[in-house]
């Protein structure tokens, strides 16, 4: 899977970067949190897709449930993407501080991949109360 590679890629490239290990282990630990939640996002996805494939009747609750799930899915999907592509940018980008010495180029990353984390999780809760409506 793309997300585990590109997290072997950026724990490998941290060996070499010139920051403290206190900032590597918490960026590792973001990274992987990463790589979980898009692991959690695809199974979710997948539960919606199972979901909405199970829905038979054809009455406008179900149509508007097709619907919302549709939606559901598009956004994790959507997530999923922007998460990889972070994860694919901080890998090159390591590259870039470990040659700049650059601890604030660092610092930005550790953000983004931050930031990617709660946008996962705000999905992650989204999907669990859209389960709790649902039954």
């Amino acid at each position: 899977m793309r997300a585990n590679s590109l997290y072997f890629s950026i724990k490998k490239n941290l060996v070499h970067t010139p920051v403290s290990e206190a900032k590597k282990t918490i960026f590792k630990d973001q990274s992987y949190q990463t790589l979980r939640n898009i692991n959690k996002a695809i199974w979710k996805r997948d539960r919606c897709q199972v979901a909405r494939d199970s829905i038979k009747q054809d009455t406008e609750q179900a149509k508007q449930l097709r619907i919302e799930t549709n939606n559901m899915m598009d956004k994790l999907n959507q997530e999923i993407n922007r998460s990889l592509d972070i994860l694919s940018t901080v890998s090159v980008s390591l590259l870039n501080v470990e040659f700049a010495h650059g601890e604030v180029e660092f610092d930005r990353l550790l953000n983004v991949i931050n930031n990617s984390n709660k946008r996962l999780r705000a999905l992650a809760d989204a999907y669990m109360d859209s389960k709790k409506y649902s039954n």
